[in-house]
């Protein structure tokens, strides 16, 4: 899918605001994105920027979270988390 097929956050203000914990769900984004987020590893090449821990970024825009997903050593794919009747869940986004 091209990036322009992914919405941007639905309100940019909010974005990294959000509990890092979320239901997971799978399917295609057709609700609210409330943000994309970049999952890094140090254990896989990531920078150690908590002792050793897991971290993320968040973005507002897909094209930022797929380029830094794409160019960032121990990142994973980006995920979606959206807004599904009154539910958040995080959508893997396969490209």
């Amino acid at each position: 899918m091209d990036p322009v097929d992914y919405p941007d956050a639905v309100d940019p203000s909010l974005v990294g605001t959000y509990a890092a914990l979320a239901k997971v769900g799978g399917g295609y984004v057709g609700d609210d994105v409330l943000e994309y987020r970049v999952w890094c590893h140090p254990e896989r090449g990531s920078p150690d920027l908590d002792e050793g821990d897991d971290y993320y970024y968040f973005f507002a825009k897909y094209a930022e979270a797929l380029a830094f997903s794409q160019s960032t050593a121990g990142a994973e794919a980006l995920l979606a988390l959206i807004r599904q009747a009154c539910l958040l869940k995080l959508v893997r986004i396969r490209y």
